[in-house]
């Protein structure tokens, strides 16, 4: 049974996301279609200049990272969880939404629009939107290094010393980690430098496909963009693989303790807050300000536009966020149970295909006449969200079973208890929390998920992150302000009401085990 559940696991996500992506990029190399400018001056220049801003933001934003995970894991022994939940804040929120905030704080400042409206605006707007990423790839990594050797080394060298010779090195793997996947993740993303009016090969290929309707060449110039991110993939599929990047906790960070001076903790603790301040704080208070500056006016009529999409965005990202959790365990439970190693690569390497060439992909497998139940209704939708997310669910619930101690198991298979008694009774409650944890990530990542949905959503299909997006073009600020604020909200409403129902369950749950 076991064994069946897996290969039909693999083969709807084959069919779903992987032998989509292929067949297109194969025809497209087949047929030599769109292909004839591919390299032409115009291509060239765009890709150097989407990979030198796509450089500069993950070096910054590991570097970020790194500073924020050695305060966040050497500094904090209360309040970890919750610093640490408002620090990746950033990371939940659509690009565009930031991109908005951002620019309508260098807007408010009279003199930043020129920044804000350049490359090095895209590298500000995406720093702040991925530096969140770096610090849970690094931090979880230093969660897992006991503090132990670097008391020892602090009895004789200093702190910075002692940074910069031991722990610095033992990270080398997650910070490498943390700047290819801010790499991939940058170079692929469009609407950031979209609404900043910033020219980039994603926004280059965009428009080749939605304003010109140049399928070939935009999915030929999609080539480009997926070698670069694959030869960078494994180059560290080594560790990329199993990073525990989005792991709920680890048994090593519980004994973890700050091992530095409370005037210099005192300090670090001050960084800290002013972070969450800067990068998630303000960017909210600026939507507020904008949104309300003039009246109600630009906020009922955001409600009034957006009412019509939440439904349906909610709905779509419930039913998503399920699926992705399913896929997730079955593919969890493969590269942890059974060491298929390979599952995690193959995720990965479809994690790494760019956003839109993957909706290209859907349409240009999926738009047949036999396939059309699939191609015109919510399928389709929910098909972008199991491909691009489910490397993300698989990983947070993998890392949860890594936590469950094998002697658990193994005294409950020396007890003689079946396979399903062991998953059901013991297993599934222990990754509770990772898979909670799952599937309000991949909640929060399907509301406000763009690059694919906005290619393939069927005709009379809305939902708020592609009504925001076509109408912030047009609208005047302090609409667009609102409508992100609504979709904020939307997204912060929706999360607290999961976290209650969460609760609730708890709480009944352990009502009725100790009744």
């Amino acid at each position: 049974m076991k064994r069946f559940i897996y290969f039909l696991t693999t083969l709807l996500f084959l069919f779903i996301a992987v032998v989509p992506t292929l067949f297109t990029l194969f025809s497209s190399v087949i047929q030599l279609r769109g292909w004839g400018g591919i390299f032409s001056m115009t291509n060239l220049t765009l890709l150097g200049k989407s990979i030198a801003m796509s450089s500069v933001t993950a070096f910054l934003s590991t570097l970020i990272g790194l500073l924020l995970a050695l305060i966040l894991e050497r500094t904090f022994s209360e309040r970890k969880n919750w610093i640490k939940l408002l620090l990746i804040a950033p990371f939940f929120f659509s690009p565009y939404i930031l991109g908005v905030a951002w620019s309508d704080f260098f807007h408010m400042l009279g003199t930043g629009e020129r920044f804000i409206y350049s490359p090095w605006g895209v590298i500000f707007v995406w720093t702040m939107i991925f530096a969140p990423l770096s610090m849970l790839v690094i931090s979880s990594q230093l969660a897992n290094i006991g503090p132990n050797m670097e008391e020892s080394a602090l009895l004789c060298a200093p702190y910075q010393s002692v940074i910069i010779k031991i722990t610095i090195p033992l990270l080398r793997p997650a910070i490498l980690s943390s700047f290819v996947l801010v790499f991939i993740m940058t170079i692929s993303e469009f609407s950031v430098p979209a609404f900043l009016s910033v020219r980039v090969f994603s926004t280059e290929i965009f428009t080749q496909f939605s304003a010109f309707h140049n399928f070939s060449e935009a999915v030929a110039q999609g080539w480009i963009i997926i070698s670069v991110a694959i030869t960078l993939l494994f180059l560290e599929r080594s560790y990329l693989t199993d990073a525990p990047f989005i792991s709920v906790k680890t048994d090593a960070s519980k004994g973890a303790r700050p091992i530095i001076s409370r005037p210099i903790s005192t300090l670090f603790h001050g960084i800290a807050y002013g972070s969450i301040f800067w990068m998630s704080v303000i960017p909210v208070l600026v939507l507020v300000f904008q949104a309300f500056k003039g009246g109600l006016s630009a906020m009922n009529q955001a409600i009034h536009v957006l009412a019509p999409t939440m439904i349906n965005s909610l709905f779509y990202a419930a039913i998503g966020a399920l699926f992705l959790v399913l896929f997730g365990l079955v593919f969890a439970f493969m590269s942890e149970e059974d060491h298929l190693r390979w599952v995690n690569l193959v995720l990965l390497v479809t994690f790494s295909i760019p956003s839109m060439i993957f909706g290209m992909s859907l349409i240009y497998f999926f738009n047949r006449p036999f396939l059309t139940p699939i191609y015109s209704s919510l399928v389709i939708i929910i098909f972008a969200y199991i491909g691009r997310f489910t490397f993300i669910t698989g990983r947070l619930i993998a890392n949860s079973l890594k936590q469950i101690p094998t002697p658990i198991k193994e005294a409950a298979i020396m007890a003689g208890a079946p396979p399903w008694t062991i998953l059901f009774r013991i297993i599934i409650p222990l990754i509770a929390p990772g898979v909670f944890a799952a599937f309000l990530i991949a909640f929060i990542l399907n509301l406000g998920e763009l690059g694919t949905t906005i290619m393939v959503y069927p005709p009379g299909t809305s939902l708020m992150p592609i009504k925001v997006y076509t109408i912030m073009a047009n609208a005047p600020q302090s609409t667009t302000s609102a409508m992100t604020l609504v979709v904020l909200v939307v997204i912060l409403s929706s999360t607290g009401a999961l976290f209650l129902m969460r609760s609730i369950l708890a709480k009944y749950s352990e009502e009725r085990c100790c009744g």
